[in-house]
This record gives C-alpha cells, structure tokens and sequence, in this order.
C-alpha cells in the first residue's frame, strides 16, 4: 500500500516538509525536484503558484508577513501589469523578530509592530487597508483608486463571484480613510488620503473603475456604477456607468464579450432594452484608454451628454468639456 505521506507532494515546497514526507536527501537530486532556491524544492515539470510560493517562503520566513504587491495580489485586488507580474516578493518583518529575508527573489520591508496582519489562506499578510496605503507609494492616483475600489465590490458583480478566494467586502471606504489617517511617517500615505475621497462601491472591473475615475475627472457629472434599471417590460439591467436624469448609459465592451457568446447575447439584449425605453447608450472599449482614443472619446461624449441634457431638460455643470476636448 502507497503511503499517504508521499501522495501529491505539493508544487514548491521546503527540504524540511519534504523530508517530513519521507522524501530522503538524496531524492532531491533526482529528476522528480528540481532546485528553486535555497532550501526551496519544485515538482518537476510542474508551474506553481504565486499561493504555493508564500506558503513555502512563510515556512522559512514564520516571522515574515507578505506585504505591499504581494499581499495585494493574495487579496486580489487590481493592480496594473507591472505589478502583477513581478517576480519578487514581498516580506515585511519587524525589527528584531527574526532575521532580515536575504533571499533571492524576495524584498524586505520593516514592519510596523501596529500593523494590521491577518491570514489568509494559512499565510500571515497585511490587513486589505493597510496594505492598499502600503501601494500608496508605488501606485498613481489612477491605479490606486482602482486598487481601493477592487476592495469594494458589490454582491451583484461578476468579478467578485468570480474572485471567490476575495472576502465578500474586504474592506470599507471608512476602514481605509481610517487606515489612512492614523498611519505616520509612510511614503504615499498623502496620497492615499486623497485617493480615499475618490473610491465608489460598486464597480465591477478595473475598466470600470478606471472609466468612471477619469470622467469624473475631465469634468463630467458622476455617474451611478452599476444601478439596477427596471425597463418598461419588467427586466431588471445594470448597466455599467449611469446618468438617470439625464437617461444615458455607458458600457464597456470588454474582452469577455468576444470569448463568451452568452454574455455577450445578454449585453446586446441589454442595450436594445435601454434605448427601446428611451435610454442613450454609448458603448466603448480599450481603446478609450489611449491618449488618442480618450480624446475622441471625451469630445463626443460631450456633445452626447449635451443633447440629452436639452432632451430631459437638465442641467450640465460648468465643468463639462467642450468641443475642443476632442483636439490634441
């Protein structure tokens, strides 16, 4: 009968678990592991994960705690590319309590011993707030609102069904304005003060976020993320961006609605719905984020926003771009 111990032998682990196994130190050099660093072991053939290296690096490093992108990344927060695929590692420790993480690979933070640590899937990481003012140095203001606003999703989006390892609600705008506040001496923690006044609950992806952030900041109204409409035959639609008074919507075609027919069918099915109902729809996609694309994009929405507003009899604000928007 096999024995237990050595079933599945997990995707990176340490010489210490693996000995735990009953794997003796000469089946280290067999082909079954491959070295991935000092005391660090990988199944041959076999790409592990972000999780499976923390789990093992926590087991060298018990005193550590993931911090800043790497515990961004275990909450799943969004973050932009660079960050996501950055090879190192995090480890914060607190002065005095265990040596400094001299590994290759990883870099070393202090900790402040008020940190808020907690764990997360068995790894000790900073708290979603105070690991969000951690980005604060790193982020711009763009990239760190749609960091924050990754923290409070709504139960309807997709995205955080989809994020089932992310709590429900990982954190609250108070909860970081009170973060925020209270942490001294922290490179960006300005920013992050600021940055606090500009998160909205309820967006339900990056672009969303994004979109919304930097309408917002060209001088558009606010708009509702992802409002539930009931349309004249019952339906319920959220679209992704609103303006109820003035009965325009927004949408973001992104790449989910090429890869999945069924989606795509429903946002489709959606808009008919909106502009049999009266509603202006304006759907666009990545290439708004261009500095080209932004700019086509702002002076028509303008002009869009402005023939509703004489349709509904609403006012615009001042702020509202003009038609030299489009003009670079």
């Amino acid at each position: 009968m096999a024995d237990p111990s050595r079933a599945t032998p997990p995707r990176l682990a340490t010489t210490a678990t693996l000995r735990s196994r009953g794997v003796a130190p000469w089946e280290l050099r067999r082909r079954e592991y491959t070295d991935r660093g000092r005391s660090l072991w990988g199944a041959a053939g076999v790409e592990f994960t972000l999780l499976d290296r923390v789990r093992a690096l926590q087991e060298l490093h018990p005193t550590g705690v993931f911090s800043h992108a790497t515990a961004a990344r275990l909450w799943g927060m969004w973050l932009p590319r660079d960050l996501v695929q950055e090879p190192s590692v995090d480890i914060a420790k607190v002065k005095g309590r265990g040596g400094w993480p001299s590994r290759e690979g990883i870099r070393g933070h202090h900790l402040d011993p008020a940190a808020q640590v907690v764990r997360l899937h068995g790894v000790r990481v900073t708290s979603p707030a105070w690991t969000w003012v951690d980005l604060a140095a790193r982020l711009s203001v763009e990239d760190l609102v749609v960091a924050g606003d990754s923290l409070l999703p709504d139960e309807h989006g997709a995205t955080a069904r989809a994020l089932g390892r992310l709590p429900c609600r990982a954190s609250t705008v108070a909860e970081l304005r009170r973060t925020a506040a209270t942490r001294k001496n922290v490179r960006g923690v300005v920013r992050a003060r600021h940055v606090v006044g500009l998160l909205r609950e309820g967006a339900d992806s990056p672009a969303e976020s994004r979109l919304r952030h930097r309408i917002v900041e060209a001088g558009f109204p606010e708009p509702e993320l992802n409002p539930a409409l009931r349309l004249h035959d019952g339906r319920i639609v959220r679209p992704d961006l609103c303006w109820r008074a003035l009965r325009m919507c927004l949408e973001f075609d992104g790449d989910h609605h090429r890869t999945e027919r069924a989606q795509w069918q429903e946002d489709r099915a959606r808009r008919r719905g909106l502009e049999a109902d009266g509603w202006s729809v304006t759907w666009v996609a990545g290439e708004v984020f261009t500095r080209a694309g932004w700019g086509r994009f702002r002076g028509d929405f303008a002009a869009t926003m402005r023939r509703q507003a004489l349709r509904q009899g609403v006012p615009l604000p001042p702020s509202l771009p003009g038609e030299e928007a489009s003009s670079w």
